[in-house]
């Protein structure tokens, strides 16, 4: 019931942020002009003439006149409307900010170890942080307090790629009120959530990231009262002129939100510095000098400066239902060269290295359109239509001519791995044929690749790297997928029309990865592996027939001679990047439990390198015990309950030189403190040993030992949670000023 529940907040937060991110409730003006997608095929768009014409004069059916001038700071209290809690009020403000405490990647992760804790912060408020990633997982909790019921929205500024998700919680253990990772917005750096708040108390906020790159991500959350749902603050609409109980204000199908981050990105660094005024106040709201006064109030604004205005290059949810397109190509449609900017904000929208103010001139109020295929040619790769794309053409407004017109040179097309003509597939050399090659140079030779069928579809071109004689090899690239595809050559600025080939799934090994299975094998996991292939080591190989294995994965002894250093696979349709390969090392140890503990030696496990686990004897020795060849390694007990508790876990840390570990209390707190020490850059390569020995010195270290063995023998409840999480910040200060001698 409860998985239930939270798919079904899920599918409507989901729907509902699919709508605001492409401006679902803005209203589509008269003189909104559209493209023709790649798939389907309708027709354009038509731009009605009257309004055309009235924008072309410089008229504006909405614009007010004189000239409309937005103050900065409405109640004069000093601080800028669009950073004030209450703009209205000059007694209340800017938004209180609250920066977290943490000083581990991970003593805020949860409610009972929350910042603000003993005293949440009422909203609204902005709540900053940073997730940190680099050692793992992070994740920051925050007590929040609201005074009343009601609609409030989130607005998080982000490094871009960040990836955030956010959830507020209700209490311990009860489920989510709300938990999204969805682009709210259609931007890169901001995500925007809105959620009921269906009772006044103290709730539980928490931030991390599904980022793939391993870094600091620092981020700040905006938390208002939001009953309109548009992302703004209701107190803002009435000072910055906005509609109310509407997305848009100006009929351009731009919703608010968005056109209000573009100035916060322009007043961003004046906040900072603090060096804001009136007149970048005025730059940032109205760079054209509109006399509506703010491109939230100009429907012609230009975002970019590239000379269309915003509503040309935006598409509104309702203009993109209009093309019936698949859901995955909903997106795309609004940042074209997937860089993460938006083609309203864009230069470059297409990315051909051609600006939009040289492709997107406008013609009779329109864009301009070269091929007539329906896409303007601010969003077209291929303006001509000749296979050639736009950043390897040197005349990309005319179609290259055929090299004979009369009788086309013969083109043939073969597959040296797989011994077959007219086969391609990712990553694999082709070699083409072709007596017209031999006039051809490097640098104005490629072979075009078009999906059949699908003429609209941006050409793939790629550059052989051997070009010989008559002769051409290239490489397929990644993007080529199954099914027919139609092969043509570009020599010269002269066009070749080539033969369908056909595409096929690639057969070139990938290794992902390399584990440990046991004490003598390895599972080497990887992609296309269902093959004859050989695993290469340092001083050794092993020949491997998975012709009928698995693709994911297959087993191979550990070959004696293999030496550590990089290792890769081979097969005849290619090889794979290397992956560093240890054969690891083995170590004895003792497990010794304080007095009275829960936990017993018949329901331990000892978890070595390769998933590797060993049962200790009654009087906790254990071993021999496969690790990794690394200067520092901690070896992990788990003790397992048969009433169904969940684990315990105790550690301890072996560096090198090491023949033997201690698993105790003592030892499991170095073992706590020792990843942020690493990440921290407080431990000196090659000086683990000395480290771990002031660790273990170190009165606040055993101080929080003395506090995981008194967990031991009574069970984790909340004080002594609480107590733990005191004595680790306490043992990690201490420790780095220890070993950075302080």
């Amino acid at each position: 019931m409860k998985t239930r529940s939270v798919c079904a907040v899920l599918l409507c937060t989901l729907l509902l942020l699919l709508r605001l991110s492409l401006g679902g409730g803005g209203r589509d003006p008269g003189g909104a002009v559209s493209e023709t997608p790649s798939y389907p095929d309708p027709a354009p768009e038509p731009l009605p003439m009257p309004q055309t014409l009235m924008v072309e004069a410089g008229f504006h059916p909405n614009r007010p006149t004189p000239s409309r001038v937005l103050k900065s700071d409405t109640d004069g209290d000093g601080v800028p409307d669009v950073w004030d809690a209450h703009p209205s009020d000059p007694s209340r403000g800017a938004y209180p900010e609250y920066a977290e405490t943490e000083t581990g990647f991970t003593s805020n992760n949860g409610i009972d170890g929350s910042e603000f804790g003993d005293a949440p912060v009422a909203m609204p408020a902005v709540l900053s942080g940073v997730v940190d990633n680099r050692a793992g997982y992070d994740t920051d909790c925050f007590a929040i307090r609201f005074d009343r019921a009601g609609y409030r929205s989130f607005l998080i500024s982000h490094a871009p790629g960040m990836a955030p998700i956010m959830g507020v919680e209700t209490g311990k253990n009860e489920e989510p009120l709300s938990l999204f990772y969805f682009p709210g917005l259609l931007a890169n750096d901001y995500t925007w959530v809105q959620c009921h708040i269906p009772r006044p108390g103290v709730y539980w906020l928490t931030m991390t990231t599904l980022a793939e790159s391993v870094r600091r991500w620092p981020y700040r959350v905006l938390i208002f009262v939001d009953e309109y749902a548009d992302g703004i603050s209701d107190e803002l609409h009435d000072v910055l002129g906005m509609a109310r109980n509407g997305e848009e204000s100006d009929g351009d199908t731009l919703p608010d939100v968005l056109e209000l981050l573009t100035v916060l990105r322009r007043l961003e660094p004046y906040r900072e510095a603090g060096t804001f005024s009136d007149s970048v106040w005025q730059e940032a709201i109205n760079p054209s000098g509109s006399a509506s006064g703010a491109v939230w109030l100009d429907w012609v604004s230009d975002a970019d400066g590239d000379g269309m205005p915003d509503y040309i290059e935006y598409y509104s949810l309702e203009r993109l239902m209009d093309f019936n397109l698949p859901f995955e190509q909903f997106f795309p449609r609004n940042d074209t060269d997937g860089d993460g900017i938006p083609d309203f904000m864009d230069t470059d929208s297409d990315g051909n290295g051609i600006p939009d103010r040289v492709e997107g001139l406008l013609k009779n109020g329109r864009p301009v359109d070269t091929d007539g295929d329906g896409i303007f040619d601010f969003k077209d790769k291929d303006d001509d239509q000749d296979d050639l794309l736009d950043v390897n053409d040197p005349d990309r407004l005319r179609p290259m001519v055929p090299w004979d017109e009369r009788r086309m040179p013969r083109v043939s097309v073969f597959n040296k791995a797989r011994e077959a003509h007219d086969v391609i597939a990712p990553g694999e050399e082709v070699e083409i044929r072709c007596k017209a090659l031999r006039e051809g140079k490097a640098e104005n030779t490629w072979i075009m690749l078009r999906k059949s069928l699908q003429e609209r579809t941006v050409p793939l071109n790629v550059k052989p790297f051997l070009l010989e004689g008559d002769k051409a090899v290239f490489l397929c690239p990644g993007d080529v997928a199954e099914g027919p595809w139609t092969l043509s050559l570009s020599i010269g600025g002269r066009k070749i029309y080539g033969l369908e080939v056909r595409g096929d799934r690639s057969r070139v090994p990938i290794l992902h990865s390399i584990a440990r299975v046991g004490p003598d094998m390895l599972r080497v996991y990887g992609e296309n592996l269902d093959a004859a292939v050989q695993v290469v080591f340092v001083g050794d190989a092993v020949a491997v027939d998975n012709l009928k294995g698995d693709a994911g994965f297959f087993e191979i002894p550990i070959p004696r001679r293999a030496e550590p250093g990089p290792v890769y696979l081979a097969s005849r349709f290619g090889r794979t990047v290397s992956v560093d390969f240890r054969r690891g090392r083995t170590i004895t140890g003792q497990i010794v439990l304080p007095g009275e503990a829960l936990p017993n030696m018949a329901e331990a496990a000892v978890l070595g390198l390769g998933g590797v686990q060993v049962k200790p004897s009654q009087d906790g020795r254990f071993g021999p015990l496969p690790i990794p060849w690394e200067s520092a390694y901690t070896v992990t007990v788990f003790f397992s309950f048969p009433d169904g508790r969940l684990p315990v876990t105790l550690s301890g840390i072996c560096v090198s030189g090491d023949e033997t570990v201690k698993i105790d209390c003592l030892n499991h707190a170095v073992a706590s403190i020792w990843p942020f020490l690493k990440v921290h850059s407080v431990l000196r390569e090659g000086h683990e040993a000395e480290a771990k020995r002031r660790l273990l010195e170190l009165s606040e270290v055993r101080a929080l030992s003395d506090a995981v063995a008194e967990s031991l023998r009574m069970g984790e409840s909340l004080p002594l949670v609480k107590k733990i999480e005191r004595a680790y910040l306490a043992a990690t200060k201490a420790a780095a000023g220890a070993l950075e001698g302080r």
